[in-house]
């Protein structure tokens, strides 16, 4: 059996979504200006860049490569406390990296790295912090729905676009990330891919 990978996504929300991110960023660069995220090495005698990203902008970096959908993690939390500017919400977000509160929150809410920011209004984020605290964005597989003996410069898949609502339905619309994606392409759209 053969199978894709889907592993550089761009879905129109998440532009949106981009944006609404951009917005607590405190010493963000524009949103479009190449960037290059350097870390000191473990001496603290030099800075070597980070090898996790390309150059790219943090823009590209939030639509490629940062995976801003995933439910935020503990660890996470513990690093958003550092740069909330409110007591209450910073003492929201230490409960939350206790493993039963975040448990129940997760299940309850399971809310994308946009949602904890419009929970928490006073986090005031670094462009550096976006871009060394966010997961890479993982490749997402597909079985190939085609037959080569029938297509040979053609790739089928099936896709079946993910929407959901997690609290009863009371909660925002959660989109599939890559199958929202693949559902916004136009013919003759690029997919970048491997096999």
């Amino acid at each position: 059996m053969a199978w894709m990978e889907c592993a550089r996504e761009k879905i129109s929300w998440n532009q949106v979504e981009e944006m609404s991110i951009l917005e607590p960023v405190v010493d963000g660069p524009a949103s479009h200006q190449t960037v290059r995220l350097e870390a000191l090495d473990k001496s603290g005698s030099y800075w070597v860049r980070d090898k996790r990203l390309p150059l790219y902008s943090l823009s590209q970096a939030l639509t490629y490569f940062l995976d801003i959908t995933t439910p935020t993690t503990q660890l996470l939390h513990q690093n958003l406390a550092q740069v909330a500017t409110e007591t209450a919400e910073r003492q929201r977000l230490e409960a939350l990296c206790q493993p039963s509160e975040y448990s129940k929150w997760k299940f309850t809410n399971s809310p994308t790295f946009l949602e904890v920011l419009e929970e928490f209004p006073s986090l005031r984020v670094s462009a550096g912090f976006l871009l060394s605290q966010l997961p890479i964005l993982k490749p997402r597989f597909y079985s190939v729905s085609s037959s080569w003996d029938h297509m040979p410069t053609e790739i089928h898949l099936t896709v079946a676009v993910v929407r959901y609502h997690t609290q009863d339905g009371q909660d925002p619309l959660h989109h599939g990330f890559c199958s929202t994606w693949f559902n916004s392409l136009k013919p003759q759209d690029p997919v970048p891919c491997f096999m």
